[in-house]
């Protein structure tokens, strides 16, 4: 099994952007296919402006199997408008 979290402004998603789990969008538990691969995707939602400053979002995606674990993060910058 594969465990999943989000953090920052992200959330896990299907492939067309609709939450994994509606009532804890940030975790998801989920078997691998025959070829050992689970696939989410993940969608920081950003504002298009800032209206007092410029803004820096950060979003992260953690996958575990067993004792084994990857982090990928992105970061944004939303400029004042």
């Amino acid at each position: 099994q594969v465990e999943l979290f989000a953090a920052g402004s992200g959330i896990l998603t299907d492939l067309d952007g609709n939450p994994l789990d509606p009532n804890n969008p940030t975790y998801f538990k989920t078997k691998t296919d025959d070829r050992g691969v689970a696939r989410t995707s993940f969608l920081i939602a950003l504002p298009g402006c800032s209206a007092t400053e410029d803004l820096t979002v950060t979003g992260g995606v953690s996958a575990s199997v067993g004792v084994t674990s990857s982090l990928w993060t992105a970061t944004f910058t939303i400029e004042q408008c």
